[in-house]
């Protein structure tokens, strides 16, 4: 009888083990699929073609961070060329008679590039030097003005799209800085500092990660202070991606 029952016990103590074992892979892979899913753990990154702009383009972040985007999509493009050919370039700002006139930088680049006292431009001249950048090839190009950065994660980055974004460098928060009048109009610019351009290309659950032409790839910022940097600059963005690639923009953005 005691044997019976010590074999009965041992019977159960393997099945336990079994048991136990089974349940503990099954979390384990649960738990990993979740992680992969929301980067949890495990950061979701695009291997985004890096460009640094310190040695040839001091102030051109913006087209840097064009050029990644649209070399990643299939676009044979340098950045020379895309700022000689593309990118729509205005007046640097400097005083005349004891005023600061300069270009409107919704219009147009202040300056050069190239040069350390170029400014800097936003989004709608960005989107138009894309689209010259393109041309007739089958490429998509949007403005993404308004979304959130989780938004733009999970509209475009986690389906293969890297985003261009506005912010600043480091992800300082942003401060006013110079002003200037726009002659044609009399708009008055206030210039935030320090204005920086860079690519969204990845995220997991605290930090946010970009190709930052002014540091390197795939650069972790945290979220928070990712946040306020893209937002104190209205939320900025756009994107370049191979139309073929996608039947329509409902199937990158999901709407």
């Amino acid at each position: 009888m005691k044997h019976k029952k010590a074999k009965r016990f041992i019977v159960l103590l393997l099945f336990a083990a079994l048991l136990w074992t089974a349940v503990y892979w099954c979390a384990r892979d649960a738990a990993k699929a979740a992680a992969e899913k929301t980067g949890a753990t495990l950061p979701f990154l695009l291997n985004v073609p890096y460009i640094n702009q310190r040695m040839d383009y001091p102030t051109g972040c913006e087209s840097v961070s064009a050029v990644m985007a649209l070399q990643y999509a299939g676009v044979d493009i340098t950045v020379d060329t895309f700022i000689d050919d593309c990118l729509d370039t205005g007046e640097r700002p400097a005083y005349e008679d004891g005023v600061r006139y300069g270009c409107d930088p919704w219009e147009a680049f202040p300056g050069d590039p190239r040069s350390s006292s170029g400014y800097g431009c936003f989004s709608p001249v960005i989107e138009r030097a894309l689209r010259r950048a393109v041309g007739t090839q089958p490429y998509t190009v949007e403005s993404l003005n308004g979304l959130t950065l989780d938004e733009l994660c999970g509209r475009y980055v986690q389906k293969g799209v890297p985003v261009i974004v506005w912010a600043t460098i480091d992800m300082a928060a942003p401060k006013p800085g110079s002003t200037w009048i726009v002659r044609d109009t009399g708009r008055l610019i206030q210039w935030m500092t320090p204005m920086h351009c860079l690519l969204l290309v990845g995220y997991d659950e605290k930090s946010y990660y970009f190709n930052d032409p002014w540091r390197e790839a795939a650069v972790a910022y945290p979220r928070g202070d990712c946040t306020v940097a893209y937002d104190g600059f209205g939320r900025q963005a756009v994107v370049v991606y191979a139309s073929a690639a996608q039947s329509s923009t409902s199937t990158i953005d999901g709407r």
